[in-house]
C-alpha cells in the first residue's frame, strides 16, 4: 500500500507541474481568473493529500519544498483570480481558495514550529545534540553531519549501536573502507568535531538475545563484505587483462577506475539508487539490511525506486528517512536529563 501511495503522489505531482506549465503556455482557452481557480484549486487538493505524509518527512528538503512551493503558487493564483474575476461568484471562490492556502499555511506553521535549525539543516525540536557513548542503548540509530548538508540536510550518514559485553560498536559502511565496526566511544567524538549526531533509540529496548543476534549479524556482514572486495578485485583485474590495448594503458584505466569508483565495499550506485544488495551497501543500506536480518519489522520502504513503483532507480535510501520509523523515537534531552541523574550527575 506504501508503494502504490508514493507511485500516486508522484504521478499525480509530475501531472500537476505539467498541467501547470500547459496552462502558462496556452490558459486552456480559459479566462485568466478561471484558469488561476481550477489550477489553484488542483494544486491546494494535492496539497491536502499529502500534507501529514509530507510533515513525517520535513527534515528533508524536497518535503519541505513541496509544502512550500505549491503554497506560493497558490496564494499567487488566488490572488490573481480575486484581482481579475469578472464575476462575483469567481470572485468568492477565489476568495475561499486563499482562505484555504491560509490555512493550509497555519497547520503548516504549527507544524514547522516542531523542528529547529541546527547545522545545515532542520531537526526536530528537543531532540540530543552530540549524546554520549554510555547512554546510548543498543540498536540506537546514529544520524551523522555528512555529504547531503550541501543540500540542506542536517543528516547525511548513519550508523547502528552493536553491543558486545561492556563493549559498544559503531557499525556502518564507509566510502574509503566499506562495511567497519568502530568503537562507540571514539567515533562519537570525531564526529563531534565535524559536525553534529543526533540518535533514535527503539521503542521497545532490545533484549539480550537480540543484543546477542545483532553482533553476530554485524560479524557476518563485515565477513561478506570483505570477501566480496576481494573477489570483485580480482574480477576487476580479469576484465583489464582482457582489453585488447597496451598494458601501460590497462594499467591507466585501473588507476582511473580506483581512483573514481574504488572496490572497497562501499555500494557506489546505492547513492543514487534505491537498493539493497546482499554483500555492499550504502552506510544507510547497511543498517537497514542488518535491522533486517535481525527480524525487525522497518514500517516503512526504503528505497521504493523511480515514483514509488519499484527499486533500484533514482530512489537513494537517505538518512533522514529514519526519522519516519515508528519502531524508533528521537533521544531527547530530557532523557539526557533522566539519564544525568540516573548516573548521579545532574547539577
Amino acid at each position: 500500500m506504501f508503494r502504490f501511495l508514493k507511485t500516486a503522489k508522484a504521478v499525480a505531482n509530475l501531472a500537476m507541474i505539467y498541467v501547470s506549465w500547459k496552462w502558462y503556455q496556452h490558459g486552456f482557452g480559459l479566462e485568466t481568473a478561471v484558469g488561476c481557480l481550477m489550477v489553484s484549486s488542483m494544486w491546494l487538493a494535492l496539497t491536502l493529500c499529502q500534507m501529514r505524509f509530507l510533515m513525517r518527512s520535513y527534515v528533508t528538503i524536497l518535503s519541505r519544498l513541496q509544502m512550500w512551493l505549491p503554497m506560493a503558487f497558490g496564494f499567487g493564483l488566488s490572488a490573481t483570480v480575486m484581482v481579475t474575476a469578472h464575476s462575483h461568484l469567481v470572485l468568492f471562490l477565489g476568495a475561499f481558495s486563499f482562505v484555504a492556502w491560509a490555512l493550509v499555511l497555519a497547520w503548516y506553521s504549527g507544524q514547522a514550529s516542531k523542528f529547529k535549525n541546527r547545522g545545515v539543516g532542520v531537526l526536530p525540536k528537543g531532540i540530543m545534540i552530540n549524546p554520549p557513548a554510555e547512554m546510548l542503548p543498543a540498536g540506537a540509530i546514529l544520524l551523522m553531519s555528512g555529504i547531503p548538508g550541501a543540500i540542506g540536510e542536517a543528516v547525511g550518514h548513519g550508523e547502528i549501536v552493536i553491543p558486545d559485553g561492556d563493549r559498544k560498536w559503531a557499525f556502518s559502511t564507509y566510502m574509503k573502507y566499506g562495511v567497519v565496526m568502530n568503537p562507540l566511544e571514539e567515533v562519537l567524538p570525531r564526529r563531534a568535531k565535524r559536525g553534529i549526531t543526533v540518535a533514535r533509540v527503539p521503542v521497545v529496548p532490545w533484549s539480550e538475545e537480540q543484543c546477542k543476534h545483532s553482533l553476530l549479524q554485524a560479524r557476518a556482514m563485515l565477513r561478506q563484505n570483505k570477501e566480496w572486495v576481494v573477489r570483485k578485485r580480482e574480477a576487476r583485474a580479469r576484465m583489464l587483462q582482457k582489453l585488447p590495448l597496451p598494458s601501460l594503458v590497462t594499467s591507466l584505466i585501473g588507476a582511473a577506475l580506483e581512483k573514481t569508483v574504488p572496490v572497497t565495499g562501499y555500494d557506489w550506485g546505492g547513492l543514487l539508487l534505491g537498493r539493497i544488495k546482499m554483500n555492499h551497501w550504502t552506510c544507510i543500506g547497511s543498517v537497514q539490511e542488518l535491522l533486517w536480518r535481525m527480524g525487525i519489522t522497518l514500517d516503512r520502504y526504503f528505497g521504493t525506486g523511480l515514483l514509488g513503483a519499484g527499486t533500484s532507480i533514482l530512489d537513494p535510501i537517505m538518512p533522514a528517512r529514519f526519522f519516519d520509523l515508528k519502531c524508533y523515537r528521537d533521544l531527547t534531552e530530557a532523557d539526557y536529563k533522566a539519564w544525568l541523574e540516573t548516573q548521579g550527575k545532574a547539577d
